[in-house]
This record gives C-alpha cells, structure tokens and sequence, in this order.
C-alpha cells in the first residue's frame, strides 16, 4: 500500500502575519520588512515606489 505523502508546511508553523495580502511566518515578515525598510531609506522612496522598482529592476 502506497505511503500518504502530507504536503503543505510542517506542523507548528503558523503563518500569522500579513503583507501585501499575503500571509507569512513571523521570520519571513521580518526579514521582508527590514529588507524593504532597508531599500527604502537607500533609495529614499515609498513602500510603492520601492517595489515598483524591485519588480521592474528583476524584468530588465
């Protein structure tokens, strides 16, 4: 007999924390936040400026 193979994120992970409408665990949200915190100040820029330019720098 075949083995059920769980999928999905272990257990005890809770992903309580939302940004940008998505949810993450408290270590993603922090390491995103100082990281957009970071480009913000280097870039002087808004949170939607600040992605603006991440997602157009990725595409070119």
């Amino acid at each position: 007999m075949e083995e059920k193979r769980k999928v999905g994120r272990p257990a005890g992970i809770k992903k309580n924390k939302t940004m940008f409408g998505y949810k993450y665990n408290e270590e993603e949200y922090n390491t995103m936040s100082k990281a957009l915190e970071k480009f913000k100040a280097e870039h002087n820029c808004t949170t939607s400026k600040a992605l603006y330019l991440l997602i157009t720098q990725q595409t070119k």
